[in-house]
C-alpha cells in the first residue's frame, strides 16, 4: 500500500482491502444459508466477499480504493452489525475485525438462491 501526505492509504492495482476476519470454513456455509431468509437485506450483504485458504476462510467487506481509519471503522461496524443480524456473530465487537489486503482474484461473492418473495419456503 502507498500512503499520500494526508495519511490516506491507497490499494495496489489488482488487490482489495477488506475489513473482516479469518474463521472456520463452516462459517461461510452458515452465512450462505442465512441469506435465504434475509433477501430484504440483500443490498447490505451482496458486497461481502469470502476467500478460502489453507483450511480457513476469510469473510470480509471490501473497502473502496481510498482507505482511511474512518472508512475502516465504518465498514467494520457495518459488517459486524450485519453478521449479527444474520445470526453469525463471528467476533465480539467491530474492533475485533481486521484490515486485510488480498488479491481480488482470490475473492468470491456469497452463493445464494434467489427465491422470489411469494415462493419462500416456510
Amino acid at each position: 500500500m502507498d500512503e499520500d501526505p494526508d495519511g490516506d492509504l491507497f490499494v495496489f492495482e489488482g488487490s482489495s482491502t477488506m475489513m473482516g476476519t479469518w474463521t472456520q470454513p463452516e462459517a461461510i456455509e452458515l452465512l450462505e444459508e442465512a441469506l435465504n431468509h434475509a433477501s430484504h437485506l440483500k443490498p447490505l450483504w451482496e458486497r461481502i466477499r469470502v476467500k478460502e485458504e489453507g483450511g480457513r476462510s476469510l469473510i470480509g467487506l471490501p473497502i473502496s480504493s481510498k482507505v482511511t481509519d474512518d472508512t475502516c471503522d465504518n465498514h467494520a461496524r457495518h459488517l459486524w452489525s450485519l453478521l449479527n443480524v444474520l445470526g453469525l456473530p463471528l467476533v465480539p465487537s467491530p474492533m475485533a475485525l481486521q484490515r486485510f489486503d488480498v488479491d481480488e482474484d482470490d475473492l468470491r461473492p456469497l452463493i445464494y438462491v434467489n427465491v422470489p418473495a411469494g415462493k419462500r419456503k416456510t
